[in-house]
């Protein structure tokens, strides 16, 4: 599950969809965040953060799921998303994407939730070549 930092203030979260990105906030009386993720690569470079409403940023740029193929790891990039779910009450968004042929055309649940202030993200699939 992870560990994550406790908040100590009261907070208000929510769970809402954007032009296409789904939008996790939490505010509380000293701070607000606002996690968007807007899955077009693959990657954990389609999540962006921003702070009481400053310039947003990539906190996890460059990371994501790597595919052994038999020579040496490939970074999973690029494919489609094939299903979604949201569930609100839980403030959870969940998207099964699959990744190029190129690449093992593997399936990967992508899991995004709010816990406190932190994001939480899961990749998880059943494929053996998914690492």
């Amino acid at each position: 599950e992870g560990v994550w930092p406790p908040a100590f203030l009261p907070q208000e979260h929510s769970l809402s969809v954007r032009g296409g990105a789904y939008v996790f906030r939490a505010t509380a009386a000293d701070a607000s965040l606002e996690w968007v993720w807007r899955p077009t690569t693959g990657t954990l470079d389609d999540l962006t953060v921003a702070v009481d409403g400053g310039a947003p940023f990539q906190p996890a740029a460059g990371g994501g799921v790597t595919f052994d193929l038999g020579e040496g790891p490939v970074r999973g990039v690029g494919g489609e998303a094939l299903r979604t779910h949201i569930d609100r009450e839980a403030r959870t968004v969940s998207v099964d994407w699959r990744y190029p042929a190129s690449q093992g055309g593997a399936s990967v649940r992508w899991r995004l939730g709010l816990a406190g202030r932190a994001l939480t993200v899961s990749a998880e699939s059943d494929e053996l070549l998914a690492a």
